[in-house]
C-alpha cells in the first residue's frame, strides 16, 4: 500500500512538472519602460546550419509615437533555464530609424532546446518627429508598416479637403523613407467596419501624391 502511495505522488509530481513547463511563455521580455513599446516576437525554425544552431526569425514593431533605433538581444535557454546561446539584431540606425507603427524582422541563428524557449532585451534610442506637424488632430485606428510600403487608416474630425491634404502632409514627411503609402481617412468608426465614405493618400516617390474620395475618379494634387 505504501509503494503505490509513493508511486502515486511520484506521478502526480511529474504530471505537475510537465504542465508548469509546457504552460511557459516561449519569450520573456526583459524590456520596461518606453522600451516596452518596441514589441518583439520570437518564430524559431527548424533551418540547421553546420553549427548546430537553427535559424530563428524575430519580428520587430515600433507601437509608441516615436522614431526608434537599437537593438535587440536574444537568449535561447535550456529546459532549466539556463542560456546555451544569444544573438544580437541590429534595429534600423538614426539615419534611417524604425518609425511609428512600423514593422521589420531579422534572421538570427541559435541553438535551441527540445522545447525553444527565448528571453530578449530590447535597448535603443527614441526621437521625436520634427517634420511638417499637421494642425488638425487626428487618431490612428490601425496601421500595416512594412520595410518597403504602408497602409494606415485614420480618424479625423473632418473629411474637408484642406484638412486632409494638411495631414497628409505630415505622413509623406514622416514615411519619406517608404517606396509606397496609403492612408484612408475616415469620420467614424462605422465606417471604417464598411469601408465606405472615405478620403485616401496614395503615394509612391515616382507620381506626385494626391487624396482621392471613395465615390469619385477624381484625383486632388497635394502640392
Amino acid at each position: 500500500m505504501q509503494k503505490r502511495f509513493i508511486l502515486f505522488f511520484v506521478l502526480a509530481v511529474v504530471l505537475f512538472l510537465l504542465t508548469a513547463c509546457s504552460q511557459q511563455e516561449p519569450e520573456v521580455n526583459e524590456t520596461t519602460g518606453k522600451l516596452s513599446d518596441i514589441k518583439v516576437s520570437i518564430d524559431a525554425q527548424s533551418v540547421p546550419n553546420t553549427k548546430g544552431q537553427f535559424k530563428t526569425v524575430v519580428y520587430v514593431e515600433n507601437t509608441s509615437s516615436d522614431m526608434f533605433w537599437g537593438n535587440v538581444e536574444i537568449e535561447s535557454l535550456d529546459v532549466d533555464g539556463k542560456p546555451i546561446d544569444n544573438a544580437l539584431l541590429f534595429i534600423k540606425s538614426e539615419d534611417e530609424p524604425l518609425l511609428p507603427g512600423q514593422k521589420t524582422q531579422g534572421i538570427v541563428w541559435l541553438k535551441k532546446a527540445a522545447v525553444p524557449e527565448y528571453k530578449y532585451h530590447v535597448s535603443g534610442n527614441f526621437a521625436s518627429y520634427s517634420g511638417h506637424k499637421a494642425a488638425a488632430d487626428y487618431t490612428i485606428t490601425k496601421s500595416t508598416i512594412g520595410t518597403g510600403a504602408g497602409t494606415i487608416w485614420v480618424l479625423t474630425s473632418d473629411n474637408q479637403q484642406e484638412t486632409l491634404k494638411d495631414i497628409a502632409k505630415e505622413f509623406i514627411d514622416k514615411y519619406s523613407d517608404l517606396q509606397s503609402i496609403t492612408v484612408y481617412f475616415f469620420t467614424n468608426e462605422a465606417d471604417i467596419e464598411t469601408h465606405t465614405n472615405y478620403a485616401s493618400l496614395s503615394w509612391n516617390p515616382t507620381e506626385k501624391p494626391y487624396l482621392q474620395y471613395w465615390n469619385s475618379t477624381e484625383k486632388i494634387m497635394i502640392e
